[in-house]
């Protein structure tokens, strides 16, 4: 195996693990520092592990091209489904432990709802997120912008969409006028932090990407 196929392999699987645990740890609501509106502001845990999804599309696509970067997307996706299915499947097992058996529910058994939304948001964001990057890396000739650009439009997309989906639609707090306004903080909360870390990451980015650039030449 080639060093370049070496490297890939590496920026895949851990692009995989990140999306894999992702709608796991969204269950887990992370209290921050501020208020939006006089509402506290709180990001899922998904939050911080998103932001490092997206950048590593980006250096996919920058290593291996659009089109492996789009299939590393498909096989993440496809491993999310099983991980699910598989989650469903040890908790219909009979249990032992009855606390044990309602944590078990309350951490994975609440994944489908956010797995659904996610494989829902996943498309949208992923795909917007790495056609993005190819065009205006080609465009402007400057990775590194283009890397920031489609990082932060794809994470306003996905911030949208996701938690649209799980916590508006599925958890149902549309319907109500006070987790209405919990659920637009959220947004703009988790956008900010998610943009935030998106400007830290992008020199480990650039860094990366210019040793890798002269390591596989």
């Amino acid at each position: 195996m080639s060093t370049k196929n070496r490297y890939l392999l590496m920026l895949q699987t851990i692009f995989i693990t990140c999306v894999v645990i992702s709608p796991i740890v969204s269950v887990k609501l992370i209290a921050l520092r501020f208020s939006i509106f006089g509402v506290p502001a709180a990001v899922t845990g998904s939050a911080f592990i998103y932001a490092f999804v997206f950048i590593l599309s980006n250096m996919i696509s920058q290593v291996g091209g659009e089109s492996e970067a789009k299939y590393t997307s498909i096989f993440g996706l496809v491993c999310q489904v099983v991980a699910t299915i598989l989650f469903a499947c040890i908790g219909i097992l009979p249990h032992v432990d009855s606390s044990v058996q309602a944590a078990y529910k309350i951490v994975l058994g609440s994944n489908i709802v956010f797995t659904v939304s996610g494989i829902l948001t996943y498309l949208i964001s992923q795909f917007c997120n790495i056609t993005m990057f190819s065009r205006l890396s080609k465009s402007c000739k400057n990775s590194t912008l283009a890397n920031l650009i489609s990082t932060v439009v794809s994470q306003l997309v996905d911030n949208i969409f996701f938690l649209g989906f799980s916590y508006g639609l599925f958890l149902g707090w549309i319907f109500n006028r006070e987790t209405l306004i919990q659920l637009v903080v959220m947004i703009i909360s988790q956008f900010v932090v998610r943009t935030l870390l998106s400007i830290v990451e992008t020199p480990v980015f650039r860094l990366a990407f210019v040793t890798s650039d002269k390591k596989l030449d």
